[in-house]
């Protein structure tokens, strides 16, 4: 399990510092936040065995995806409510589950269970697989008696989930696909096309307009220092990389992707329905309100958004509501905050959330259906102000000497 380096302060102010073994910084910076450690700054530790470095790397890359979540959750709809024990049914989904991981994680929530643990406490051992909203409501299903309940609304959470991330990237699949279509023929342009052009301009000895002359230097370094591209390239991925992995550069870029023109708006408004979301479900389980904001800190996705719902949730507990402490955060439009108001009101939190939730599902709906319409334009100029810098490369030169070949004409 990795292990990351912190540093932070106590509730007296008082410097901290240390290591933590977790399965990743998200967990890493809840757990310390848990112990009343709030976190100045977190990152990786240094791996100085290369080949545990590279085998721990590779074991952190399995991963149980979010469908055989939701499948898992309805499977244990289906046999609890038929009144199979949990055991059995953990037992047997673990010898149909294709993913090697997936299986490992049940066979040991099985052995949990015949060791006389309860089933939230075995899902806890596996913080990697279960989300820590998941193992919660779970965990009150069990106790209230309706744990084929609990499957169910986590697994009806988890398709809404799925629903919104697949949208998402169908519809950015398209101008992905046009941006490295580009980036492929810029290069395969510059290194097999400009050069054999490049040769017969030479041969001319005439002065080359501006523009192809910036094509065929730009052609030039690329053929001849293609390694030291490759090179930047790979440092420059791995500088940034690491600068994300750290507490302040994942604030800042969690920040700045909020900002961003055009899809900003609608990553904004798919982190607000979740936060709405869920924490309509932690109302719905009974699960007290500081303890559902602090779940919810960990599940919208947002390291940025993270830190605002923290200090909500230090906010609610120093005696604030829910709609004043959301007020002061400036995450949420006036007509949800009213909403949220009237929740409190009347006592139907999780309806007004779930209306909420509704709302910017809504917003979001539009905005991937009118996405593509903003964007075409945007590929549409790029790829003829490509066009257009390669045939004013290109022809300009050509151009020039036809008029130079061209005969004087007599008077």
């Amino acid at each position: 399990m990795p292990i990351f380096n912190y540093k932070g302060r106590v509730a007296d102010k008082q410097a901290v510092e240390g290591k933590i073994e977790s399965i990743s910084m998200d967990t890493a910076i809840i757990q310390l936040v848990e112990k009343g450690i709030t976190v100045v700054d977190i990152y990786p530790a240094e791996q100085k065995n290369l080949l545990k470095a590279f085998l721990t790397m590779r074991i952190n890359k399995q991963s149980v995806k979010l469908q055989e979540l939701i499948i898992f959750c309805r499977q244990m709809y289906t046999l609890t409510k038929a009144g199979i024990s949990i055991v059995i049914a953990i037992r047997r989904l673990a010898e149909i589950t294709r993913n090697p991981l997936f299986a490992d994680t049940l066979n040991g929530v099985e052995k949990g269970l015949l060791a006389g643990q309860s089933l939230g406490v075995c899902l806890r051992h596996y913080p990697q697989v279960f989300p820590s909203l998941f193992m919660e409501l779970i965990q009150v299903g069990e106790e209230s008696g309706h744990l084929d309940d609990s499957f169910q609304q986590v697994g009806n959470y988890l398709q809404l989930e799925f629903d919104t991330i697949r949208r998402v990237k169908s519809t950015i699949r398209y101008p992905l696909m046009v941006i490295c279509a580009i980036t492929a023929a810029i290069i395969i342009v510059n290194i097999f096309v400009v050069p054999n052009f490049a040769k017969l301009y030479g041969s001319f000895q005439t002065q080359l307009p501006a523009v192809t002359r910036l094509l065929i230097s730009f052609s030039n370094m690329m053929v001849a220092d293609w390694l030291y591209f490759l090179i930047a390239i790979i440092v420059g991925v791995m500088l940034i990389r690491s600068y994300l992995n750290t507490l302040g550069g994942k604030l800042a870029w969690d920040k700045y992707q909020l900002r961003l023109p055009i899809i900003g708006g609608i990553l904004e408004r798919i982190m607000l329905s979740r936060f709405a979301r869920t924490l309509a479900i932690v109302f719905r389980a009974g699960i007290s309100l500081d303890r559902g904001i602090r779940l919810l800190a960990g599940s919208v996705g947002n390291a940025y958004a993270k830190e605002k719902i923290l200090i909500m949730q230090t906010k609610i507990e120093n005696g604030e509501k829910l709609s004043q402490a959301a007020a002061e955060t400036k995450m949420f439009s006036p007509l949800v905050l009213q909403m949220i108001s009237v929740g409190e009101e009347t006592g139907a939190m999780d309806v007004m959330l779930d209306q909420v939730a509704g709302f910017y599902e809504d917003e979001v709906d539009y905005d991937l259906d009118s996405l593509g319409a903003k964007i075409e334009p945007i590929l549409l100029l790029i790829v003829a102000g490509m066009v257009l810098f390669l045939a004013l490369a290109v022809f300009l030169p050509l151009w020039d000497i036809y008029q130079f070949a061209q005969p004087a004409k007599g008077p």
